[in-house]
């Protein structure tokens, strides 16, 4: 506990940080965390590391949850990140336009491939979610919006749900 609380507590102003990670864990022994939720926070860093931020339990992942967690941190000297990437949840979003209104802000793409993935019959979701990721890691604006034109027209008629998601 103690060295958590160094860590929870030390100087943040010298950290460059270039892409912000935020996401609420669930750990399955939750009686270490009093049935709470642990709110984490890494980055990538301008020296190219990576590099744990901060990590705190809370009741949820509300937004009130989320502000305070940011607002921690910023009050430990954090800079404004470049990019902020996070799941797409309405609290999160809330509390990063609030506490990082210079940073832009990305959908995980690690959840959005597992919602696409979760309105998909097993048997060809990897199929289709390489085809997803095909959009996502296009060489360009231009041919990405090509790319997912062509994803969404061939499966909106078969897999409307996954579609939708993915267009969200």
């Amino acid at each position: 506990y103690e060295q958590y609380q160094t860590f929870s507590q030390r100087d943040m102003s010298a950290v460059e940080v270039v892409y912000l990670f935020a996401d609420g864990v669930y750990e399955s022994e939750k009686r270490y965390t009093d049935n709470q939720t642990l709110l984490c926070a890494w980055a990538i860093c301008a020296d190219g590391t990576k590099q744990l931020l901060h990590i705190a339990a809370m009741e949820s992942e509300s937004r009130a949850g989320w502000e305070m967690f940011f607002d921690d941190m910023l009050q430990r000297g954090l800079r404004q990140p470049l990019l902020v990437i996070s799941d797409g949840a309405k609290g999160i979003h809330a509390a990063i336009e609030r506490s990082f209104p210079k940073a832009d802000r990305q959908r995980c793409l690690a959840h959005k491939l597992r919602n696409i993935q979760a309105k998909l019959p097993r048997e060809v979701a990897q199929l289709i979610l390489e085809q997803v990721k095909q959009v996502y890691y296009a060489a360009d604006r231009t041919s990405g919006e090509t790319l997912a034109a062509q994803f969404i027209e061939r499966h909106a008629s078969v897999y409307p749900a996954a579609v939708q998601c993915f267009s969200e």
